[in-house]
């Protein structure tokens, strides 16, 4: 049996690191570059990968759904063993709310990924462009967030704008 067979320890497995490589990246990479680490638009690509990958809609999106709920618990245990957080992070209202978008953000990006090994139709169309959909609404919220913010925020957020954009 090969690894599409075990496509639940795969999900386990990426989240498994997922959840600490973001944590790394958000502590280590350089602002603005940092933030992109911890983006939403980030995660649902991870679910959308890990739905390509596995090209089943009902195992994509369980698997998905795996890959972002270990992932998000994976983050907070790393944070805790890593950087001394308090464990009570775990199982915190914040994590919940992350757990539940997990969820959400699985069954759809983990189902649209698969979408794309379609040749037409309509759920080729919508696998096709739910990533490019998702990385280009968080680059239009960046921006939007920027022009709000004083002119001396943070202009390097641009960068992030321009990432997710061409993504």
């Amino acid at each position: 049996m090969g690894l599409h067979g075990r496509w639940w320890l795969v999900a386990i497995i990426a989240g498994v690191v997922l959840g600490p490589l973001d944590l790394f990246g958000q502590v280590n990479a350089p602002y603005p570059w940092a933030h992109l680490f911890n983006s939403p638009a980030v995660w649902a690509a991870a679910a959308f990968s890990y739905g390509q990958w596995v090209r089943r809609p009902r195992a994509a999106a369980v698997g998905a759904v795996i890959v972002l709920v270990v992932g998000v618990e994976a983050y907070y245990l790393a944070d805790v063993l890593v950087r001394d957080a308090d464990p009570a992070n775990l199982t915190s209202s914040v994590a919940a709310a992350w757990l539940a978008a997990g969820v959400v953000a699985g069954l759809v990006f983990g189902t649209s990924g698969s979408w794309t090994a379609e040749t037409s139709g309509w759920r080729a169309v919508s696998g096709r462009s739910a990533l490019p959909a998702v990385l280009g609404a968080e680059a239009v919220h960046n921006l939007l967030r920027l022009t709000n913010e004083p002119a001396d925020g943070r202009p390097d957020d641009l960068g992030q704008f321009a990432v997710l954009l061409c993504a």
